[in-house]
């Protein structure tokens, strides 16, 4: 599993970036990254806040991409299934659905 955080009490940190790297999404693929990243992690903060009445743990990490660093969230690992569920949203906001699941959307097969 990529992007760990440590843990809080016996539960694994993850980050948003952590669960897009193993949903299998690239990095590299900066336009898409970005503007995914950015809305997920905006969607998956603004539920935590609601339900926990602060921010999430932030910790200064290595950046996905280049040189230096930045301060991203960390959430439980039991919050992988929201995270997940954000991301999925972000990619057809912004129309960066992966090719498999936009042939299954409009009724094809996937192979």
């Amino acid at each position: 599993m990529s992007d760990r955080g440590g843990y809080i009490g016996s539960e694994a940190m993850i980050t948003v970036c952590g669960v897009m790297a193993d949903m299998g999404r690239d990095p590299c693929a900066k336009w898409a990254w970005d503007r995914v990243v950015w809305d997920a992690g905006k969607t998956v903060r603004a539920k935590w806040e609601t339900m926990h009445e602060g921010r999430p743990v932030v910790r200064l990490m290595p950046k996905t991409r280049g040189k230096g660093t930045h301060d991203k969230a960390h959430y439980p690992e039991s919050w992988r299934a929201t995270i997940e569920a954000a991301v999925r949203y972000a990619e057809v906001k912004h129309g960066v659905v992966p090719a498999a699941a936009q042939v299954v959307m409009f009724g094809g097969d996937e192979s």
